[in-house]
């Protein structure tokens, strides 16, 4: 009888308490980036397709787990083939804390990891971790602009990565 009590009460409750959630999702790109990394003393400018963003997100999916938490994963990838092969392909995985919340215009605090492959004959990899601030802007419910500053620290480069990227999103229900 209690397993039957239970299985009515999950019946009745769960529509109501998905009906009180509505998730949001959004899939992005970054659009414009520039990076400095204090080892090699490079400045690097990088676009979606421009080969490789030594591991910044082409493409990234954002969850949003509260009124102010958004998940972030995001996956770049690119392959040349010209007389050898060329592969660079990067996981990222980032949360933010909006301050206004997510579904107006907000500035946010972010953390986040990358793993990093490539290779040219030798595979290698890197892993980063690091954090940064950032404004998200909503022309339109649907329809966001995000501009962020962020430290990385990769560990086996033993290289820091300033960086300044613009990316777009749309927002779905």
């Amino acid at each position: 009888m209690r397993r039957f009590l239970m299985v009515v009460a999950l019946v009745f409750l769960t529509p109501a308490l998905l009906s009180a959630q509505t998730p949001k999702w959004s899939l992005g790109a970054t659009m414009l980036g520039v990076g400095y990394e204090t080892e090699s003393e490079l400045l690097t400018a990088f676009v979606p397709g421009g080969g490789s963003n030594f591991g910044f997100p082409s493409v990234f999916a954002g969850i949003f787990a509260s009124e102010n938490i958004v998940i972030r994963p995001g996956l770049n990838f690119n392959l040349v083939s010209n007389g050898g092969t060329l592969y660079d392909i990067a996981f990222e995985a980032q949360v933010e804390y909006h301050f206004s919340g997510v579904m107006v215009n907000s500035p946010y605090l972010f953390a986040g990891g990358v793993f990093n492959a490539f290779g040219n004959g030798v595979s290698e990899t890197d892993f980063a971790a690091g954090g940064g601030v950032g404004y998200r802007m909503l022309p339109y419910d649907f329809w966001a602009l995000m501009f962020e500053a962020s430290f990385r620290r990769w560990f086996d480069f033993e290289a820091n990565q300033i960086t300044g990227t613009i990316k777009m999103e749309v927002v779905i229900n």
